[in-house]
């Protein structure tokens, strides 16, 4: 692949991803506000607070299998049998970790009901989240469609799923549907999003012989798991960072906090959607480099294009400093204004966190899990340092600044280990 070409391609996967994840982050955007006006902000609270425990604990007992499935789906292009050893094990791997991290959630729930305000008659549309959050491993999934290069059909299906829940929220809102009936709608969607990735890949699923054999070893089965200890963990401190923080605002603060955090936090993600699948967009293909050994050039790449992004983010910042509290109280009423603090840290945090991706997704395919590891290891620190102390310290106007602080230690650590893998 010459440079041009390889320019090319890495400028329509990001515009691929770029454009899907801005529309799915609007989508999003209009299913937290129509949820604020059907249920309120103490019920929207609590539904916040039920929804960030189940994807915690699912986040942090899951394995990611998306790039397990890229990086050695690339190695077993030549082996249709072993690559379907490969699907099969780590989507039997996703169920087991969802169906576990299920019952941990029951177990965990039980023990804060009384902090987060639950009741007797919550418990119907708790466990229907509960299941929600059980069909919404798709690792193996995203996976398979990107290594396939399938990237428009992937994120097609993202956005009508979101898409198909924005729908909902606002059929709800018109309807005056109750909190147990917006969940059963929204399972349906999910568990029938579910039946159409598993229609997508059984043919791969179910494998066919083609003279090369697929017998797995324990050594491959080891190096599978070793390679996604990286990623895992890197997803278990961001489950801890996103969904760890929505848990402590409520605890300190109650619930109604919870809810004033998740509409921040959305707004704030804009940057954070593009993250995620710009990131599953282009990582095969820096994959394919590393195996190519053509790395210099994509090493340039990818520092020109963290500083240019850093640029942008701090004008984006810049604007949104001057424009939050009109959005606030335009949109979601005057209740919602105290989140524009907190707001405008968490954009700051996230426009951070879009200028690393680049990076990180090149330092754990090149430099292994331990660099990851280390970098997420430090920013967590930081993170319960700050994130933690400075709001049970100094008030909520602090909410938030621990996420700011990890973002910056990742981008720093990351061109760090970029800098001196170069010397």
């Amino acid at each position: 692949m010459n440079n041009k070409t390889g320019k090319n391609k890495f400028l329509r996967l990001f515009a691929v991803g770029f454009g899907s994840s801005l529309m799915m982050a609007v989508l999003g955007y209009l299913v937290v506000l129509f949820n604020t006006k059907t249920f309120g902000l103490g019920l929207f609270g609590k539904m916040v607070l039920v929804q960030a425990l189940f994807e915690m604990i699912n986040k942090i007992m899951s394995f990611q299998s998306w790039q397990v499935i890229i990086k050695f789906g690339n190695e077993y292009e030549h082996n249709k049998a072993k690559f379907s050893v490969l699907l099969r094990v780590f989507l039997l791997t996703d169920w087991i970790t969802s169906i576990i991290s299920a019952v941990f959630s029951v177990l965990i729930l039980n023990l804060v009901l009384e902090k987060i305000d639950l009741d007797v008659k919550d418990y119907s549309w708790v466990y229907i989240c509960l299941i929600i959050t059980v069909f919404s491993a798709k690792g193996v999934f995203e996976g398979y469609m990107r290594l396939q290069e399938r990237f428009v059909l992937a994120n097609g299906l993202q956005i009508i799923q979101v898409g198909a829940t924005a729908i909902i929220a606002i059929c709800a809102y018109y309807f005056d549907l109750s909190l147990e009936e917006y969940f059963k709608f929204v399972l349906l969607n999910v568990f029938l999003m579910y039946l159409i990735y598993v229609k997508i890949i059984i043919k791969d699923l179910i494998g066919k012989d083609n003279g090369v054999s697929g017998d797995l070893t324990v050594k491959e089965l080891k190096e599978w798991y070793k390679f996604s200890i990286g990623g895992t963990y890197n997803s278990t401190v961001g489950a801890i960072k996103q969904k760890g923080e929505t848990i402590i605002v409520g605890m300190m603060f109650g619930s109604s906090y919870a809810g004033l955090y998740a509409v921040a936090y959305r707004i704030a993600a804009m940057g954070n959607k593009v993250v995620e699948s710009a990131r599953q967009a282009i990582y095969p293909m820096i994959a394919v480099k590393i195996k190519q050994k053509d790395e210099h050039r994509m090493i340039e790449s990818l520092l020109k294009a963290t500083y240019v992004t850093l640029g942008l983010g701090a004008l984006i910042l810049v604007l949104s400093i001057f424009s939050i509290e009109l959005i606030m109280v335009s949109l979601f009423g005057e209740e919602f204004l105290s989140a524009s603090t907190m707001t405008i840290v968490l954009t700051a945090a996230m426009l951070v966190n879009l200028a690393s991706f680049y990076m990180n997704s090149f330092v754990q395919l090149k430099y292994g899990s331990a660099a990851i590891i280390k970098a997420t290891t430090v920013g967590l620190v930081l993170y319960l340092l700050t994130g933690i102390v400075m709001p049970y310290l100094l008030g909520e106007k602090w909410i938030g600044v621990g996420s700011l602080f990890f973002s910056l230690t990742i981008v720093y650590m990351g061109i760090r280990q970029i800098i001196r893998g170069r010397k």
